[in-house]
């Protein structure tokens, strides 16, 4: 158990990354680490953790990560990429994200639509989405890739661009 929340002073974490008996580690509330994904096997294997989605990902896990919440920031194309592989998601929070080409450029919202589609198309297992203010999501036309593995049980599309939610 190792409790560092609100600890901004607290920058680096690699210390930890070699007490693999860590199985509580709370972090939320720490704004200045520098180097969160030195310590992602550590987070994956805890039984609970608190941490900040800011970092998010850093820590994300394509074989391993099951919750991401990348809501209210801005990520690139390559984060879009790495999520929709991501093979156990179950749970994903896009809400206000913004969608940059890698560069940090603006892209219009059909190259948006045409990403997500790629990446959420990928994500069967997703049992709870919520895409608020997401800018560039036009249809939910993923769903229909899934078939019969569909688990989703909640989807939330407000002030979205989706208008017909026909197959």
């Amino acid at each position: 158990y190792v409790q560092l929340e609100s600890n901004n002073e607290l920058k680096h974490l690699k210390y930890l990354k070699d007490i693999a008996s860590i199985k509580y580690l709370y972090l939320a509330s720490c704004s200045s680490f520098v180097d969160v994904g030195k310590i992602k096997d550590i987070l994956n294997n805890c039984y609970q953790f608190t941490l900040d989605s800011v970092y998010n990902l850093d820590i994300l896990d394509e074989s391993k990560t099951t919750f991401l919440d990348v809501s209210n920031q801005t990520i690139t194309l390559s984060n879009l990429e790495s999520i929709g592989n991501c093979s156990k998601l179950r749970k994903l929070g896009m809400d206000n994200t913004v969608i940059t080409d890698n560069l940090g450029g603006t892209l219009t919202n059909s190259v948006i639509s045409e990403k997500l589609e790629n990446c959420l198309k990928k994500l069967s297992k997703l049992v709870y989405a919520s895409f608020d203010n997401l800018k560039g999501l036009e249809d939910v036309n993923f769903i229909n890739e899934w078939g019969e593995t569909n688990q989703l049980r909640q989807l939330i599309l407000l002030n979205t661009d989706v208008t017909d939610l026909s197959p």
